[in-house]
């Protein structure tokens, strides 16, 4: 069993990319949403989307009417991400948002010392979170996520709950957006193995969780139906990631845009019918891994009302 357990944590740091091997619940950090994804994992100051809070709590506020979004992503390694998000604005004056968060690897070949097949051994993350932003004058915004979340190895589960905050501006009419939010606040695994192997042989540990900041700006020139953004990224106690993103509206109701994901190349386009009664959207994204693994493919629904 013990060896079982080790094969299993193998299978824990595959789901993420290999650059990002060994460090904790870090489908926290990567970005949801076709629209964030391709603009280089940028989505501190854009928002405007159901799932915003994700990556700034503060930044839902720019998010009109009523709605939601589902996204599904297909990584290396038979790696699988996906969420479900709703929202909606409260008289231009707050923001509330519910979303969920999946990731998980394909069943995992149990073997032993020898190659034997013991089983097949299973993986998975979820995170569910409740969004809050407030007007605190016409320019300034701040928000909050309450979140929990939930890992199952195999045999062992761990629960934590947890706090993001942000805050977000925007100056020129609009024009220049500023953001900045912290994750992560007061999170921690609590690992216990006495289930699995008694009381006398099981142990308990506590696995802190790393603080997450992000940063960035955006500029939206009103000549053109474009934004350009820049981000930086920094895990406590490690270095810092940086992001940079373009999207252009070529034709109306349709986006394309490209990026940057600190080295790795994004890129995706997407498109809103308005039926009158609400918008319906589609999205695709594209985003390189590293190490030469194949790259992620994300498809997003979106619909929504103003």
């Amino acid at each position: 069993m013990k060896l079982k357990i080790a094969i299993l944590l193998i299978g824990l740091l595959s789901l993420t990319s290999i650059a990002e091997t060994g460090r904790t619940a870090v489908f926290l950090r990567m970005p949801i949403g076709w629209k964030q994804t391709a603009m280089g994992g940028c989505g501190v100051v854009v928002g405007g989307e159901a799932n915003s809070g994700w990556f700034n709590p503060a930044a839902l506020q720019m998010f009109e009417g009523w709605g939601g979004s589902s996204g599904y992503s297909q990584l290396a390694l038979d790696r699988w991400f996906y969420y479900i998000s709703a929202a909606g604005n409260l008289r231009d004056e707050a923001a509330v948002a519910l979303t969920w968060v999946h990731a998980d690897a394909g069943d995992i070949d149990g073997r032993d010392i020898s190659g034997n097949h013991t089983g097949m051994l299973d993986y998975g993350e979820e995170a569910i979170f409740m969004t809050f932003s407030k007007v605190v004058t016409r320019e300034f915004t701040i928000g909050g996520n309450a979140k929990y979340v939930q890992t199952k190895l195999h045999e062992i589960i761990s629960y934590m709950a947890g706090f993001d905050l942000g805050a977000h501006l925007r100056l020129m009419q609009g024009q220049v957006l500023v953001g900045a939010s912290y994750s992560n606040i007061a999170m921690e695994h609590q690992w216990d193995s006495k289930g699995l192997y008694g009381s006398s042989s099981g142990t308990t540990t506590d696995e802190p969780i790393a603080g997450y900041t992000r940063a960035g700006a955006a500029y939206s020139p009103r000549e053109l139906p474009s934004t350009i953004t820049a981000e930086i990224g920094l895990r406590d106690g490690g270095d810092a990631e940086f992001r940079l993103g373009l999207l252009v509206e070529p034709i109306e109701n349709g986006e394309v845009a490209i990026g940057l994901d600190d080295g790795m190349f994004t890129a995706g386009l997407g498109y809103r019918y308005d039926a009158g009664f609400a918008k319906f959207g589609l999205g695709y994204s594209f985003r390189t891994e590293r190490e030469g693994l194949p790259p992620r493919h994300s498809f997003d629904l979106i619909i929504g009302t103003d």
